[in-house]
């Protein structure tokens, strides 16, 4: 089975800081709020399409890569951080704000995307009215039992992706390598071609990885030294996490530290039995149930800026 992306409504290029831009996919819905959705690092957010297609009655969606990724045109490798990355995602709230004030503006982010939305919530001025967290990689106080687990997850990570080929001799070549995937096995029908054809941009004979191998592997390396933890003491944005198995034969720390942090701190949770860190494209009609869910719960006006 092949999936498609839906056509958008708008193509937006969303000047940053430095020069770049950023494309912003408009699917519009003017009775709904705003819905702004983002991918894990080294993937695309049009990989997700399984998941985010059916939400369009729920939302207005903005769909969007962090740079280096998906939609946005190749640049300086170098130019890349979180901080970097935060700015940003504050570009893109305050576009989404210019188009619609006072309508709400949610966040709806996996795996790096959601650390860096939870590093803008606490670092700029243009805050979501509320954020829903999917299986964020978050790393706790070096003396938590659960911190030499996460820790050692984003490393090996950051050793894997820096090894991996670049190059492909066709998008299917890639999707055949995702379907052989222990780790990916788990993936929706026809999503291993989906993403593949997302991550990659053909570059003369061959395809390149849209994401150079050097970016993600930095941003792995970047994840493991930021004590994320510490962020929840500084953040007043309604968060809704959405989270792999903590008990799936996997073992991967995100899901474990989610479960962890929740129980802590008494956020909104939900884990999604069966799933890995790529729940979004495992079930993916089990997390956009659980995203409307938490809807209600979020609130419904535009939560105050900081000055």
């Amino acid at each position: 089975m092949s999936l498609q992306v839906p056509s958008s409504d708008e193509t937006i290029a969303v000047p940053l800081d430095d020069g770049e831009r950023l494309v912003l996919r408009r699917y519009r819905n003017l009775r709904r709020p705003m819905l702004a959705i983002c991918h894990g690092n080294g993937f695309a957010t049009d990989g997700y399409a399984p998941f985010w297609n059916s939400l369009m009655a729920e939302f207005e969606l903005f769909v969007f890569d962090l740079r280096h990724h998906g939609w946005n045109s190749p640049q300086d490798p170098m130019r890349t951080g979180f901080d970097r990355y935060a700015g940003d995602l504050d570009h893109v709230y305050r576009k989404l704000r210019e188009y619609r004030p006072g309508v709400p503006v949610y966040g709806a982010f996996h795996s790096l995307s959601a650390i860096i939305a939870l590093l803008q919530a606490t670092s700029f001025p243009s805050l979501p009215d509320g954020l829903f967290l999917f299986d964020p990689p978050i790393q706790p106080p070096k003396h938590h039992p659960l911190h030499a687990l996460a820790n050692g997850f984003e490393l090996k990570l950051a050793d894997w992706a820096g090894a991996r080929p670049c190059r492909f001799q066709s998008p299917e070549a890639l999707s055949i390598l995702f379907g052989e995937s222990r780790s990916l096995s788990g993936w929706t029908e026809g999503a291993h071609d989906l993403m593949a054809r997302s991550i990659l941009r053909p570059d003369g004979e061959d395809w390149m990885l849209a994401c150079p191998p050097s970016v993600e592997a930095q941003n792995y390396r970047d994840n493991a030294a930021l004590i994320s933890w510490d962020l929840f003491e500084l953040i007043d944005v309604p968060l809704a996490f959405i989270c792999g198995d903590p008990k799936h034969p996997a073992g991967q720390s995100p899901a474990q530290v989610c479960a962890a942090l929740t129980k802590d701190r008494g956020f909104s949770y939900r884990s999604i039995p069966g799933t890995t860190h790529m729940l979004q494209i495992e079930k993916p009609e089990a997390c956009r149930d659980a995203l409307c869910g938490f809807l209600s719960s979020m609130p419904s006006r535009e939560v105050t800026r900081r000055a």
